[in-house]
């Protein structure tokens, strides 16, 4: 009797162990179906989320999925459950935090760019004023100096007019000088001739001029 009991306690042990063991298994399996179908679903709303979201609610957004995951996942106090939901957290977090970092070095680069467009911009709109400033002070200064130059040409011409003028006057004082020296010689010599004449006859002169 007591073999028989002893037998069936260990069959009853060896029958709670396997039925132990299939619960294990059974459990296991659910653990990696929800698993892989949260690394699914996980991936799928990360993938079609827009950047904008993230990069501005990155971390709620973490904590909303992560809220998410946790009512996805078998509701089960094991220990194999508080670790599932813990690495799922944590990759939700690593997942979040990678891209938002994608997003800032998105939004930086894009910055920057823009910058360098607005430089290069910058830098044409400056050299071409500089070279609209250069050929107006070329032209500016090729006007002033044909006009210095006109000027210069007009002042020659009227200093050889007003040369020329001063000469033909010189030239014409000195013939009308001539010409009153030439006069007085000639009435000189006619009073010198008409005053013998009026002493051989003693005769005064028909002009005469009484002087006092």
């Amino acid at each position: 009797m007591e073999v028989q009991t002893s037998e069936t306690t260990k069959n009853k042990g060896s029958l709670d162990r396997s039925g132990f063991h299939r619960k294990v298994e059974r459990k296991g399996s659910d653990l990696r179906a929800s698993k892989a179908f949260s690394e699914a679903d996980t991936a799928s709303e990360l993938e079609y989320s827009p950047r904008t979201h993230l990069a501005e609610d990155g971390i709620h957004s973490a904590l909303d999925m992560a809220r998410r995951m946790r009512m996805l996942s078998f509701e089960d106090d094991s220990p194999c459950s508080a670790y599932v939901t813990g690495s799922s957290l944590n990759r939700d977090f690593t997942l979040a935090k990678l891209n938002k970092e994608k997003v800032l070095s998105l939004i930086k680069a894009w910055e920057e760019n823009m910058k360098k467009k607005s430089q290069n911009s910058y830098n044409k709109k400056v050299a071409k004023i500089s070279a609209w400033e250069m050929s107006k002070k070329a032209r500016a200064e090729a006007n002033l100096k044909a006009s210095e130059e006109r000027i210069e040409n007009e002042k020659a011409a009227y200093v050889e007019r007003t040369k020329n003028r001063i000469a033909l006057v010189q030239r014409v004082a000195e013939e009308q000088r001539a010409l009153a020296e030439a006069l007085h010689g000639q009435e000189i010599v006619k009073a010198e001739e008409i005053a013998a004449k009026c002493r051989a006859s003693g005769t005064r002169p028909k002009k005469f001029i009484f002087c006092f």
